[in-house]
């Protein structure tokens, strides 16, 4: 349960890895001041997450299509339109849920790490 306090004392740790499950977490501050908490003043944060712009596709599925169904999100990239979906998902439950949790851009994650109480920071993107 990542609303509730790391089960480990301050300072107990010289290396903290994440890696794919930061960005499902709902209060992101906060479990990085936890890991900050529970690491040595001189530890390693190491954390992979998914972050803005990942799975873009799944995001643009719930807008309504424009068109002949095709729409242009990026040159050279089609993304089929899924208004037939979203229409009837409006339909049956009032409106459209999005497809996928809410990501964090580079520059948030590196305020919020500074934020957190982290030094020294290198915060990266690796597209795939």
């Amino acid at each position: 349960d990542e609303e509730r306090p790391l089960p480990f004392d301050d300072a107990s740790f010289d290396a903290v890895l994440s890696s794919g499950s930061l960005h499902w977490v709902n209060d992101l501050p906060g479990a990085l001041r936890e890991v900050r908490r529970v690491l040595r003043p001189d530890g390693v944060f190491i954390g992979a997450l998914a972050g803005a712009g990942t799975l873009g596709e799944l995001q643009y599925c719930r807008r309504p299509a424009r068109g002949r169904g095709i729409e242009r999100r990026r040159p050279g990239v089609r993304v089929a339109a899924r208004a037939g979906l979203a229409a009837a998902e409006e339909e049956r439950t009032g409106g459209v849920a999005p497809r996928c949790s809410p990501a964090a851009r580079l520059a948030d994650c590196g305020q919020l790490l500074h934020q957190a109480g982290f030094r020294l920071l290198t915060v990266d993107v690796e597209r795939v």
